[in-house]
Order: structure tokens, then C-alpha cells, then sequence
């Protein structure tokens, strides 16, 4: 972030799968950023999908992400 400080979320991690795994890497990142508007974020570069896990353990999947 422009503070160079860290984030807080209640995401632990979000995942992404996708085409090519550069892209993959670095919207994940930008979905962990986004906080609760990673879907908004990810649904915007399709064929890019996504999974977050709260920092609970609960997962939350976006349609499209591989079983």
C-alpha cells in the first residue's frame, strides 16, 4: 500500500487461478489489498477466479474456481 505500512483484512490469503501465472500472482496480491472487494476486483480480468480464506479459516470461492 502507499503507506508502506501493512494491511489490515480479515482475509488471511486470496488465491487466484487463471491463464498465465505472472498475472495470477500479481492480482492476488492487488485482491489481498482490495480487502472485501476482491471479487469486484478479480471479476473485472476474466478468466481469472478466485479464493479467499478468512482469517478464521473460513473459504469463500468465487463461480469458476476449480474443485
Amino acid at each position: 500500500p502507499r503507506t508502506w505500512g501493512a494491511t489490515k483484512s480479515r482475509w488471511f490469503s486470496v488465491l487466484v487461478s487463471g491463464t498465465c501465472l505472472e498475472s495470477g500472482d500479481g492480482l492476488a496480491t492487488a485482491a489481498f489489498v482490495a480487502g472485501d472487494g476482491w471479487v469486484d476486483l478479480l471479476a473485472r480480468f476474466p478468466p481469472y477466479v478466485g479464493m479467499a480464506i478468512e482469517a478464521g479459516g473460513e473459504l469463500h470461492r468465487m463461480a469458476g474456481w476449480p474443485s
